[in-house]
């Protein structure tokens, strides 16, 4: 009875849990405001699997492209240890 009863509510922990988790596309209600116009996002999936909204410009030739320049982050001024 005992081991029955601690089933179900690891289960149901197990469950709460992983629909925490659950990843949903924003709402449009739910938008920041960052962009002034968010028609053109449209949904796919990441590379997780994750959906996602993304905007890519239609003019866009990927065939153009053969690399990604990386550069590292640089802090000015270089920090120095104070006395």
């Amino acid at each position: 009875m005992r081991t029955t009863s601690f089933a179900k509510v690891a289960a149901l922990c197990g469950l709460l849990a992983l629909s925490g988790c659950a990843s949903k596309i924003t709402q449009p209600d739910k938008y920041s405001g960052f962009l002034n116009n968010y028609s053109d996002l449209k949904e796919t999936t990441s590379a997780t699997g994750k959906p996602v909204l993304r905007w890519v410009d239609p003019s866009f030739d990927q065939s153009k492209y053969d690399s990604i320049v990386w550069n590292p982050i640089t802090y000015y001024p270089v920090p120095k240890p104070s006395t």
